[in-house]
């Protein structure tokens, strides 16, 4: 039967009838979501989209891009002097 009309209106019918509903989002589409930017819940860290922080404090800001967590900072550049270091064989 929901089949026989698009999702739009089968919303429309229930919040009508005081149904609290909603469509089901693709993540495609829940990224894009008017709400989903208002919260600012995708921001850009050195390029890369991924998902904010859900906790919203008025004391704070909460930007829309961000840098790099600088303990991935610490690990990334150990990690690339460990790979340059040779080791004599024992």
């Amino acid at each position: 039967m929901l089949r026989t009309e698009p999702a739009a209106h089968w919303v429309a019918v229930l919040e009508e009838a005081g149904v609290p509903s909603s469509v089901i989002h693709t993540v495609a589409d829940a990224v894009e979501h008017p709400q989903v930017r208002a919260r600012n819940m995708i921001v850009t860290a050195d390029g890369l989209r991924m998902a904010g922080n859900p906790v919203k404090l008025s004391a704070f800001a909460d930007p829309v891009s961000r840098q790099p967590a600088q303990i991935w900072m610490a690990t990334a550049n150990a990690s690339a002097r460990s790979s340059a270091v040779t080791r004599p064989d024992n």
